[in-house]
């Protein structure tokens, strides 16, 4: 039996021809999303090129170099091209590049486009979540600016583009490229490939596998890194501004000559603009959507104890994970509990032992006031009988005196009497 599906013709009108209209029309309603990070030194025109590649001002605040730390500043806006609405979020790095360890330039760079997958995880895990109304953050390319003062890659450029490598779309950018003669610029510019090849450092490569953009993408991808330069100054014709001379292009004007941001025999900016945003925007964020988004994605399941063996769709997750939790929270109930009972135990054991003690020191106590007592009581009775041994002395030394004189009385009066009657 074949397994091919047939394809059977319809005999009347049904309709899905109009799938693809229906798609547009609702992104056309949504609108789109482009996330852009751009990393380089201070002063290497980072956000000057932003406004070259979007014909606006974007009114940037002015970075500094004295930052401890490299520290990122987004900014969002909302952008209208006829009928096509485009939130765009421009992400920079300030003091770059200035820090004695340069890993941990790269670590908050990083740290940054994780937190962005993260946030999206999060997102996609709720029980009620909204993906249509919520504001995707995940950078879906990174403009790195490499300055064009070296001879190659510096030892920044290499730990920062390492540790991006296989995390966000990257594109190198040489920056401020009318600094370097046309000979040198190419140089500079196999120097850099050859550096990233020995390093092992995949950049982006613009799909060429699309016949619409395969010629296109291929003549894109020989001119990385991108020799750009910025610059919104107006460029006149012959004759002095507001001498009848005409605005011609966009660029630099020097005391040499001009440089027109938009003439590809002066830089490659406009080539930069047609990748991004003339081809290859969906392909950017396609592949921040399937490829770097999931791989962070199944790195973070598996931390959380997933394995990539089960199969789980996003719901069936979260409800795992959300019964992990549960049973997690009534271990550590019980846990609670156990710790309260055994707390508790202690306390009354302690009660019980205080108690005792108490006991023992009242009838101690009761003990020696017993003793002090009959000691009382006995030098008390020792002390009356005392007293009527004193008393009962005392008694019979007051009778002796009468006795005597009674004795001495009686003699001579008796006396007497015999001696008259004689």
């Amino acid at each position: 039996a074949s397994s091919e599906v047939p394809t059977l013709p319809l005999s009347d009108y049904v309709g899905f021809d109009q799938l693809p209209k229906q798609e547009v029309q609702k992104q056309l309603i949504a609108g789109f999303v482009f996330n852009i990070l751009c990393v380089g030194e201070t002063g290497l025109g980072k956000s000057t090129l932003m406004e070259t590649l979007f014909n606006r001002k974007f009114n940037f605040t002015p970075s500094s170099n004295d930052h401890p730390l490299v520290k990122l500043r987004s900014n969002t806006f909302d952008l209208q091209e006829g009928h096509v609405k485009l939130k765009l979020t421009i992400t920079e790095t300030s003091g770059f590049g200035d820090q004695l360890n340069k890993e941990d330039s790269a670590a908050v760079i990083l740290d940054y486009i994780n937190k962005q997958y993260d946030a999206y995880l999060r997102e996609e895990m709720k029980a009620k979540r909204d993906l249509q109304a919520y504001h995707d953050t995940r950078v879906h390319v990174c403009l790195y600016f490499v300055s064009p003062t070296g001879h190659s890659l510096k030892p920044i450029d290499l730990v920062t583009l390492k540790a991006l490598d296989g995390q966000v779309n990257i594109v190198p950018l040489i920056a401020k490229s009318d600094t370097i003669t046309k000979g040198d610029l190419q140089k500079f510019k196999a120097r850099i490939l050859s550096d990233l090849n020995d390093h092992g450092i995949r950049v982006c490569q613009f799909p060429t596998d699309e016949e619409e953009v395969s010629e296109v993408n291929a003549k894109l991808n020989a001119l990385i890194p991108f020799a750009v330069v910025g610059g919104d100054e107006p460029l006149y014709s012959l004759g002095a501004k507001g001498g009848g001379g005409a605005r011609i292009a966009r660029g630099r004007q020097y005391p040499w000559g001009a440089v027109c941001v938009d003439d590809e025999t002066h830089c490659d900016t406009a080539p930069l603009r047609a990748a991004l945003l003339l081809h290859n925007t969906e392909h950017l964020r396609q592949v921040t959507r399937e490829l770097h988004y999931e791989n962070y994605r199944r790195r973070r399941l598996l931390e959380l104890g997933f394995s990539e063996e089960d199969g789980l769709s996003l719901g069936e997750l979260h409800e795992r994970q959300r019964e992990s939790l549960a049973a997690a929270m009534r271990s550590a109930k019980d846990a609670q509990h156990q710790l309260t009972l055994q707390r508790a135990g202690e306390i009354d054991a302690k009660v019980e032992r205080d108690i005792a003690a108490l006991v023992a020191r009242k009838n101690a106590q009761e003990k020696r006031d017993a003793e002090r007592a009959a000691r009382l009581s006995a030098a008390s009775r020792a002390l009356d009988e005392e007293i009527a041994e004193f008393k009962r002395r005392q008694k019979q030394q007051q009778q002796k005196p009468l006795v005597s004189r009674s004795q001495r009385g009686g003699g001579s009066s008796s006396g007497g009497l015999f001696s008259s009657l004689k």
